[in-house]
């Protein structure tokens, strides 16, 4: 995974376990990073993932259908070390008209291994300040981000506009 790879120093309790229907497990973590570790914010993935049960599945009647579900759920878990910030940087914009439409491409980078999950929003303003087409999402930043915006120009007057692109380590 790389930089602030949280993977080779993380351990979970239980590692295999078995649940009925309508039961429910408890998985305890344990994060031990090496005292030369930096500080950042250190992550990785886990997956969760059932397998069918032993058993064959029951004879059907006709018209009968059976299957078996088997759920697969992916955790993300982060451990923040010492005093860090989770601040994009506008690192490149490039901007271009085609056809009916207007096209801007961002490029977002956080610093190494601090993730920033929050929200990015563009507003494009007319002449006289008042803002004419907006673009808001929910992202996560892990290094670097490359988002595309289209705004339609069939409803903009010729003119000058200016666009703003705000990121806040904030969402709903």
């Amino acid at each position: 995974m790389g930089a602030g790879d949280l993977t080779p120093h993380l351990r979970f309790f239980p590692q295999r376990f078995r649940l009925e229907a309508g039961q429910s497990q408890t998985l305890r973590f344990l994060a031990r990073l090496p005292a030369e570790a930096g500080a950042g914010v250190y992550w990785t993935r886990l997956e969760v993932r059932g397998t069918p049960p032993p058993k064959p599945l029951a004879r059907l009647e006709e018209g009968e259908i059976q299957a078996q579900i088997v759920g697969s759920q992916n955790v993300i878990i982060y451990l923040r070390r010492g005093s860090v910030e989770a601040r994009p940087e506008l690192e490149a914009a490039e901007a271009w008209a085609q056809g009916d439409a207007s096209y801007l491409r961002l490029r977002l980078r956080t610093a190494a291994s601090v993730p920033a999950i929050g929200t990015l929003r563009c507003r494009l303003r007319d002449g006289a300040g008042v803002s004419v087409a907006e673009a808001r999402e929910y992202v996560p930043i892990y290094g670097t981000l490359t988002r595309l915006y289209r705004f339609s120009l069939r409803q903009l007057p010729p003119g000058s506009y200016t666009l703003r692109v705000r990121s806040r380590t904030t969402r709903p």
